[in-house]
């Protein structure tokens, strides 16, 4: 009881939370891998769950740019920068339950936009696509770091890691259309 005052069991209880959480996201994880029959590759150099995160943020940043794309919100290359936040987002949460390192985080975070958007906006990307992707990382990358601290954005952050949570835990592919809800957020 004297704890409770100070908040101290709180405290505890919440990091058991998330520690359970964790837990769960990893092998329901494994169970989606398996469902959407994505097979990571093993890279020489780079840790078990490094083609894990990569076959999964693929799948979930193509699913999700079909979606926003649907509702017509990938109009021009500028919303591709948009499109990176979203990614630096999404390998920050599965590598984040995945214990991936920060260095591959990073590598990860550039690779995959390289690999998703000539499949998905190809128009988008014009006739130097390698020159547009690598604008549009870079851009996303330093979008990221410009809005990181602000309360919009944190909160935007925290609803789109619920969704794709969701994703993770129910396979259902409508929580995928969580870039098209927040595409504002990411601009």
């Amino acid at each position: 009881m004297v704890f409770g005052l100070f908040g101290g069991v709180k405290k505890q209880e919440k990091q058991l939370r998330d520690a359970l959480s964790s837990d769960k996201f990893v092998v329901e994880f494994d169970t989606t891998l398996s469902k959407f029959k994505l097979f990571p590759k093993l890279r020489p150099g780079k840790s078990a769950s490094y083609g894990e995160v990569e076959a999964a943020a693929r799948f979930m940043l193509e699913g999700a740019m079909s979606q926003a794309s649907k509702k017509g919100l990938l109009k021009s290359p500028k919303d591709l920068d948009a499109i990176t936040t979203f990614n630096i987002l999404l390998v920050e949460l599965l590598g984040g339950h995945t214990k991936l390192p920060d260095k591959e985080r990073r590598e990860l975070q550039g690779t995959i936009p390289g690999y998703v958007f000539p499949r998905t906006v190809p128009k988008l990307l014009g006739a130097k696509p390698n020159d547009v992707v690598g604008k549009a990382v870079s851009n996303g990358i330093m979008r990221h770091m410009k809005l990181k601290g602000k309360k919009k954005f944190k909160q935007a952050a925290a609803e789109m890691e619920k969704e794709l949570t969701q994703f993770v835990l129910q396979r259902d592919e409508k929580y995928l259309g969580v870039l098209a809800r927040h595409m504002e957020n990411l601009r």
